[in-house]
């Protein structure tokens, strides 16, 4: 699916941190909303650099560009934050 859409639910948002994940206990993706309201997005590790969400309903609940980053924490003394991506949410129709 190469668009987005307000109400979409069950497709997979994965990042690619570049980074081996080898070792992390925890992995959320930190999403900001086209409105500025901020979330975390429970995450999984798959494969060896990337993370992965199942989008769950009113997680894209506006329309407009998201921002989102991989955040993994090894320990309380080692995290990792990932390059900021971008995704474009349409409205129905567009």
């Amino acid at each position: 699916m190469a668009n987005h859409y307000v109400g979409e639910m069950g497709t997979q948002v994965v990042l690619d941190t570049e980074v081996t994940l080898t070792g992390a206990q925890s992995c959320v993706i930190k999403v900001k909303k086209p409105d500025g309201t901020e979330e975390e997005w429970s995450a999984s590790v798959t494969e060896t650099t990337k993370i992965a969400h199942t989008l769950e309903d009113g997680d894209f609940d506006q329309f407009g560009l998201y921002k989102m980053q991989a955040y993994v924490e090894f320990d309380s003394d080692n995290t990792f934050l990932g390059e900021t991506v971008e995704m474009y949410v349409y409205d129905e129709y567009e």
